[in-house]
This record gives structure tokens, C-alpha cells and sequence, in this order.
């Protein structure tokens, strides 16, 4: 297997940090990833060579059902369910049906990916303009935001916040106006917040971050910590 990593680098910040980490013995990749965000790209696949006798027509398996899934260059579609996989840039994507439900959720009210188009509706008021790259889209907030999120799921549900904060910094989460806690961030870097929710139908989240910075040249914003996925989840097992 072969790892890649595509580290956040804009912004003179940013910048600096991947300077002082190259700086130091060692691959510095792990540790600039680590301490900024990054894309992780990876290629991987299983030694050996498929047998003569069991051809390609006949190697695949429904991942919901098991029956053999036929190959055809523009969807594989399996006979016995309703399973199918478009090609996509030449590229199969075999997950389970419920895999990819959770894995790649689309455009859904429990989830605000910021990479990914519509999650601008359930954004209320504080985010900036998106930035970053494909796959590591984030928005910088000031010293307070404000989102929405529809219950999708039935049961008890936890409130997932993942960003970044380029100080240390201490945040806050609301929903519907109840405390959901308060975390002291005591080191730079990516971070995940949990926190179980009331029953609602909906939830309007609220996030407070300090101390707030202004970057020298970056006009009249106020910025504490960066945004990349508001989400509603079962609570881990």
C-alpha cells in the first residue's frame, strides 16, 4: 500500500508550520498532515494474479447479497437484488448498500459536509466563504456560528463537530439552546467533538470558539476555528 497526503497550505499560517515541520529529522508529511488537516490518498490492492479459471465475468460478488455480479464497463448490476455500481471515472465503488449510505450520505438534513454541494442550507449565520481543496473543504467561523440539522434516523443521536483550530482554543456547543458541553483544545490541530443530543425533530446548533485572531491581510475578519462536517450519528457502540 502507498500513502499520499495533500496537506492544507494556503494562508501564510499554514505556510509557516509546514516550514518549521520540514525543519525537524524525519518524514515530515506524517506530522504536517497531522498538525494542519490534509487529503489522504491511498492505493492498495491484493497480491497475486486472478486465476485463468476463474475470470473476471465470475470473480465478483453482490456485497449485499452474495449472488455473482456480472461485469459490464458501464454499471455492474446484480441479478438477484436491486444492488448496483456505476462506473465512476473508471473506478467501481463495491461498498455494501448501507455502507455507502453512511460512508457517502449525499446531500442530507442530518449532515453538513462542507465538501460537498447543499450543505450551504443548513448554514444559519457566522461561516465564511468555503475554502480548501477537493475533499478537505472547511469554513472559518468568528466567535460564534449557527446551523441546522434535521433528525434523519430514529434513536438517540450524538452531535458530531469536526474542524480545526490553529491555536489553542476553547469551544462551545448549543443545541436548541441546551448546553451540550465545553472543550479546551490544548494543542493546535483537527479536532472532533461529541455530544448526545435531546429528542428533537430538529436542531439548531450553535458553536462558540475563543479566542478569536485577525490574520494580517486577511480584511476585517474575526476567526477562531475552521468547520468541515456538523453531522447527527448514532451513538457509538
Amino acid at each position: 500500500m502507498r500513502l499520499i497526503t495533500f496537506p492544507r497550505q494556503r494562508g501564510w499560517s499554514n505556510q509557516f508550520v509546514m516550514s518549521a515541520l520540514r525543519m525537524l529529522p524525519g518524514n515530515a508529511e506524517p506530522r504536517i498532515a497531522t498538525a494542519l488537516g490534509a487529503t489522504l490518498a491511498a492505493f492498495c490492492r491484493k497480491p497475486g494474479q486472478l486465476p485463468e479459471s476463474l475470470p473476471l465475468k465470475e470473480a465478483l460478488a453482490c456485497p449485499d447479497c452474495g449472488a455473482a455480479l456480472p461485469f459490464e464497463e458501464q454499471a455492474l448490476k446484480c441479478p438477484a437484488c436491486s444492488y448496483r455500481a456505476p462506473n465512476e471515472g473508471g473506478v467501481f465503488n463495491l461498498l455494501s448498500t448501507a455502507l455507502k449510505a453512511e460512508l457517502y450520505p449525499g446531500a442530507r438534513p442530518d449532515t453538513l459536509d462542507f465538501s460537498k454541494p447543499g450543505h450551504e442550507e443548513g448554514l444559519l449565520e457566522g461561516f465564511f466563504d468555503l475554502e480548501g481543496d477537493f475533499g478537505n473543504k472547511y469554513r472559518w467561523i468568528g466567535g460564534q456560528a449557527k446551523a441546522r440539522l434535521k433528525r434523519v434516523r430514529t434513536g438517540p443521536q450524538m452531535l458530531r463537530v469536526q474542524g480545526y483550530a490553529p491555536y489553542v482554543a476553547k469551544v462551545e456547543l448549543r443545541a436548541n439552546g441546551a448546553a451540550l458541553g465545553s472543550w479546551k483544545l490544548d494543542r493546535p490541530g483537527l479536532f472532533i467533538l461529541e455530544a448526545p443530543v435531546a429528542e428533537a425533530p430538529e436542531y439548531i446548533v450553535d458553536i462558540l470558539a475563543s479566542p478569536t485572531f485577525a490574520e494580517p491581510g486577511d480584511g476585517a475578519r474575526t476567526l477562531s476555528v475552521n468547520l468541515s462536517l456538523l453531522r447527527l450519528q448514532p451513538p457509538e457502540a
